[in-house]
Order: C-alpha cells, then structure tokens, then sequence
C-alpha cells in the first residue's frame, strides 16, 4: 500500500482535519510545532491562553478543532498508528462528560477535564467572585460581595436542584447510546435544538422549571427512554455528587449567563447599595462569547498546568 493509499484509507475513520496535519507538517519540516486537538471552538478559547502561557514561550501551537470528542480520540488512534509521527507534539484535549473516564484504559497523553467539561470552569463561587472584583468592583469587604455570592450560591443550588432530572435524563442517553442491548434501537439524542430557555427559569428571586420526565421523552420520541427506576437510580447517585463540577457544563454555562444578566440591569437596589460607582456596571455578554470573555477568570486546574508543562522540553525535539 502506497502512502497515499495510506492515507486515503485513514481518512474512512480520521478527522477532516487529518489531511490538514499532513499538509501543515509537510510546510513547516525543520521547526517544531505542537498540534493542539480540540473537540470544538469553544474548547480553543478556554485552552488558547493557558496553552499560550506555558507552552507558547517554547513553540508556536497549531489549533486543530476536530469536531467532537469521538474525533479527537479517533486523531489520536490513528497517530499512534503512524510510527513516523512518534517525534511529532501532539497535545489532546477532552471533556469527561457523563462518559467512563478514559484514564480507566491506557490512556495517559490525553488531557481529560476532571470536571463535566470546560464551561464547569467557570461557575464555582470562586470565579464569580474573581468577576464581582474585577468587574463589579466589589471587594470581599464590601456588604455588596458579601450578599452578591450568597444569592449566586442559593439560586446555583435551586438551579442544580431543578435540572437534576434533566441531567440524569441525559447521563443515561449517555450510558445506553453504547449499551449492546440497545445499540441501532434509539436514535441519539442531540440536545443542539434543545432550549433551556423553554424549561427552566433563572431569577435573582428564585429558579423554577416546568418540566417532566415525560415531556422529555416526548421531546425526544426516537430516543432510549429510561424508565422511572432508572432515572431514580441516576438521582440517586447525583446525591453524593459536586453538582457544579459534574453536571452538564452548557447547562452550567446557562445559569451563570442568565444570572449575570439579571444582576446586570441597571435597577438592583434590592442587591446592591446606592453608591454610584458600584451602580454603574456593563458586561457586554452574550451566551456565545461568555467562554471568550470570562477565559481569564476561569479556573485552571493543576492537571491542566501539569499537563501542558509536560510539554516544556519540546525544544529539544525535532520532526
């Protein structure tokens, strides 16, 4: 087999951005680039000024976004099975999600987050507060702080309380998609059309949601439909969980936005005091750029540090 049969044959099962390595590589033989796999754009935002931080002051980065998660691992697979890019950086980058962490399997060149995915970065109490400092202006002496992250932290709890049904609904679409006895049975669910907006509702005052375990599976009438002993199951196991780094990450993404955009408007005396310079607050934030312009305040784990130092000795390799 030729190498271009090779490689037409790795693009039945690779990435499109497979093609794009090959080329990339063959334009810059000589230097030493690291390839940067992603699932998706959003992921590229988070990583982007960590992986600038720490490993760009030794090589420049090459982004590749693959397409989801599946695709990552299938770049990954077929690089391993190329022994003429053993030389070659390659840094890899997944979400947990509610699957079976791959660090179960021999896996250990694959950056998993230890959280649902990157946008559980973002909501701890910890980073809400980094932006009620850096911009609200708020210090932790000010009453204002104080009163700002109990209400976060009380509507967070009602919030994670009125989506654990959802949440389990979707860890077992997770669980069963894959399950032998179901495979072909079900289509997947994809929650891309899916609008929380429709569901749940977020407030300063309260969180509320107006949804069942039946309406989703009429929602979804072409996907697994776990039954009532199953989701209680599920719930049951979500009690001993940190609900904020093990749920869903865009439903946490969700609640975060929308509470900031409540607590954005101008008329917040009942949260905030009347001193001008605390009144006068614009977050120009949007569901699609919270990611981008919250990057600097979200969290970086010490896997994620270690993992991209590990990357430091670059210099003294070549391709």
């Amino acid at each position: 087999m030729t190498r271009l049969d090779d490689i037409r044959q790795d693009r039945l099962v690779a990435p499109a951005k497979y093609l794009d390595f090959i080329n990339d590589r063959r334009r810059k033989f000589g230097s030493k680039p690291i390839y940067c796999l992603f699932e998706g754009a959003d992921d590229s935002k988070y990583y982007g000024i960590r992986i600038d931080t720490i490993i760009s002051p030794v090589v420049s980065p090459q982004n590749l976004n693959c397409g989801g998660k599946k695709e990552v691992l299938r770049f990954h697979r077929i690089i391993k099975a190329h022994k003429e890019y053993q030389d070659t950086k390659f840094a890899y980058f997944i979400d947990r999600d509610f699957d079976e962490s791959i660090r179960r399997g021999d896996i250990h060149d694959i950056y998993e987050t230890p959280v649902y995915s990157i946008e559980n970065f973002y909501t701890s109490i910890n980073v809400f507060q980094k932006i009620l400092e850096n911009e609200f202006k708020l210090t932790p002496l000010d009453d204002d702080f104080k009163k700002c992250s109990e209400l976060y932290q009380a509507r967070q709890r009602e919030f994670h309380q009125e989506t654990k049904l959802l949440n389990a609904w979707v860890s077992c679409q997770r669980k069963y998609q894959h399950h032998q006895e179901y495979s072909g049975k079900f289509k997947r669910a994809s929650l891309k059309d899916f609008k929380l907006d429709d569901h749940i509702f977020v407030s300063l005052d309260k969180v509320t949601s107006n949804y069942t375990l039946e309406t989703l599976n009429e929602c979804f009438s072409e996907a697994y439909h776990p039954t009532e002993d199953v989701i209680q199951q599920k719930l049951a196991e979500f009690d001993s969980v940190d609900c904020q780094k093990t749920f869903r990450g865009k439903f946490e993404i969700f609640f975060l936005f929308k509470f900031f955009v409540k607590l954005n408007r101008k008329k917040n005396s009942k949260y905030f005091s009347q001193k001008p310079k605390k009144k006068k607050v614009s977050l120009n934030i949007s569901i699609d750029n919270i990611i981008t312009t919250f990057s600097g305040y979200a969290e970086t784990p010490n896997c994620l540090r270690a993992y991209l130092e590990s990357f430091k000795d670059i210099e003294n390799t070549s391709i």
